[in-house]
């Protein structure tokens, strides 16, 4: 099979976030694409694994203020059969490549932006946080009518987008499954843990309520 070549463009987050960096990239770079990673400067960035694509703060700046649309033409005479979007707020520059070009677009949805936009921008006020995730909703819709896939972190985010047709969508889980492990594999006699949190530790996001629960535990 002759090898493809693959552009994850990931705008924003850490450039080893474990999901491509770790996970997607190497997969695919083992038996079936070269891979190109598109990220933000990084002085911490050494020896990386793929072929490797930096912009300035400033590009990544702009990126999100008009969607990707400041990389449209980059991206349109790039020689990739396929490219990656791991960020929503580049969906709009995937559209118009979609359109314009025969090149591959996918999408990575790694967690539920709708509610995302309803219950954590919560400075913003709660009439702004609806319309932005009504605005979720029309940009993936859009999407749907002209990228070749979605790729989705869990089955409930893959049932949001029913506009999809089930061909063109898959499941990449953000982390392992525990149906993946074998119960007698964990020695629970010589534990060092009484728990885990699986997640960022963030105030929006819960660390408080576990302070709590650990304060009642002890």
């Amino acid at each position: 099979m002759e090898r493809k070549k693959i552009l994850f463009v990931h705008t924003t987050g850490s450039w080893w976030d474990h999901r491509y960096y770790f996970k997607q990239m190497p997969a695919l770079q083992k038996e079936f694409a070269d891979i190109t990673y598109l990220v933000k400067e990084d002085s911490t960035i050494k020896d990386c694994k793929f072929d490797l694509v930096t912009v300035s703060a400033n590009r990544i700046k702009w990126a999100r203020l008009t969607g990707g649309l400041n990389m449209f033409f980059y991206l349109l005479r790039s020689r990739f059969d396929a490219i990656q979007l791991c960020n929503i707020e580049l969906l709009p520059v995937g559209i118009l490549l979609g359109i314009f070009s025969r090149k591959k677009i996918f999408y990575d949805c790694r967690e539920d932006h709708y509610h995302a936009m309803l219950h954590s921008k919560v400075w913003f006020p709660k009439w702004f946080r609806y319309c932005l995730g009504f605005g979720v909703k029309v940009i993936e819709f859009l999407a749907s009518k002209t990228f070749t896939g979605f790729i989705d972190s869990d089955p409930a985010i893959y049932k949001f987008h029913t506009f999809m047709p089930k061909q063109k969508k898959m499941i990449f889980y953000n982390m392992a499954l525990k149906s993946q492990f074998n119960s007698p594999e964990i020695n629970r006699d010589n534990k060092n843990f009484d728990f885990t949190v699986l997640g960022s530790m963030s105030v929006r996001t819960g660390v408080l309520d576990v302070l709590k629960a650990v304060a009642q535990l002890n």
